[in-house]
């Protein structure tokens, strides 16, 4: 069997799955085959740092051995899977999954709107009396799921939001932080700063009232759950969340110009400041 995938949450054919790419932006392909008179298992990869064998699959006389990219390695006796991984450079096999410190994974691994495959809440900021409005109808918008079924997923204030509410699913976060007390409370993790006029992210500094950021992050408070933040320095860079596509990569950095267009599944006409997608290790 073979699997190629760029894309954690399709991890998995038969017996195999992906648990790690060596490269993010780059296919993983996993190849392998099961020779039962031989009792192993030969496998060669390509951008790949983990994956599992599923043993149990084969029956009453599973394979002993697995030939991983010509390393040949003994499988763990009595073990329903087992996990492969490169972490010092050659190959190893054990019953356990190795610590990958946050690293993207299954479920959570971004873009921006693989927040919507996750329960969540919508949480607007009101802390700013001339920014609550903007953050409240951009809350409103991003609410609106569906337009045909009439889908919509759940919008609250930031001040009735609790620390139980942290954890258990997803959070949307529209609003700076002046405006907004959970994206204060949550700033650290999202990697952005606001400042005079201006908003700095990964090194750059982006000026203007009608700038604003897109971005999607691990939950720090539910490492199985995602924070996204739609904010602008501004009201008006916060509204402008409103124009993004349906597909769009983990942040995107844009201003006013991004409201030549709404909807859509590309950004097409809309221009913006800057975008892109974390590494495996959300860097």
């Amino acid at each position: 069997m073979r699997l190629v995938t760029g894309d954690y949450r399709y991890d998995r054919a038969y017996w195999v799955r992906l648990v790690g790419m060596r490269e993010s932006l780059q296919f993983a392909d996993i190849d392998a085959r099961w020779e039962e008179t031989a009792r192993r298992v030969v496998v060669r990869t390509s951008n790949v740092s983990d994956f599992t064998i599923d043993v149990s699959a084969f029956g009453a006389a599973p394979p002993d051995r697995a030939v991983v990219d010509d390393i040949e390695l003994p499988l763990p006796a009595g073990a329903p899977t087992v996990w492969l991984d490169r972490a010092g450079g050659a190959w190893r096999a054990g019953t356990e999954a190795r610590p990958r410190g946050g690293a993207k994974h299954r479920g959570v691994a971004g873009p921006l709107d693989d927040v919507l495959r996750h329960p969540l809440w919508i949480v607007y900021g009101t802390q700013d009396a001339t920014q609550t409005e903007a953050n409240r109808m951009t809350a409103e918008q991003l609410a609106l799921h569906d337009a045909f079924s009439g889908g919509r997923f759940p919008v609250k204030p930031d001040h009735e939001v609790g620390e139980g509410d942290l954890a258990g699913r997803s959070l949307v976060l529209v609003g700076n932080p002046g405006s907004n007390r959970v994206t204060a409370l949550l700033g650290d993790a999202l990697g952005v700063r606001f400042e005079g006029g201006a908003l700095l992210f990964r090194g750059k500094r982006y000026e203007g009232d009608t700038v604003g950021i897109s971005v999607i992050r691990p939950n720090p408070r539910d490492p199985e759950q995602y924070v996204v933040l739609h904010a602008g320095v501004g009201s008006r860079g916060t509204l402008a969340a409103r124009h993004l596509p349906q597909l769009a990569p983990d942040w995107l950095v844009y201003d006013e110009r991004i409201t030549a267009q709404r909807g859509e599944l590309l950004l097409g006409r809309r221009p913006v400041l800057d975008g892109g997608f974390f590494s495996d290790e959300w860097q």
